[in-house]
């Protein structure tokens, strides 16, 4: 299995494990993309999360409630 990490930014980080990448702000998943999906959390966190969720895409319409993004966190990583 293929891994990748790459830092994106100062506390902006991109990981690639298989065919699913994920981004973390800091320390926490708020981002996942497979070949089927791309889901990012709405930001409960911290207003520099905001900004990196804004740098992972711009749309925030994309943005889904939190304990959805969870919800599909755990499929994806489930499948690893």
């Amino acid at each position: 299995m293929n891994i990748e990490l790459r830092r994106l930014g100062p506390s902006l980080t991109f990981v690639r494990i298989g065919q699913a990448d994920f981004y973390f702000s800091y320390e926490t998943c708020v981002a996942v993309r497979t070949d089927s999906r791309f889901v990012i959390s709405e930001n409960v966190w911290s207003r520099t999360t905001g900004k990196h969720l804004t740098e992972i895409c711009s749309d925030k319409s994309r943005r889904v409630k939190h304990a959805e993004f969870e919800k599909v966190l755990k499929e994806v990583t489930a499948k690893l």
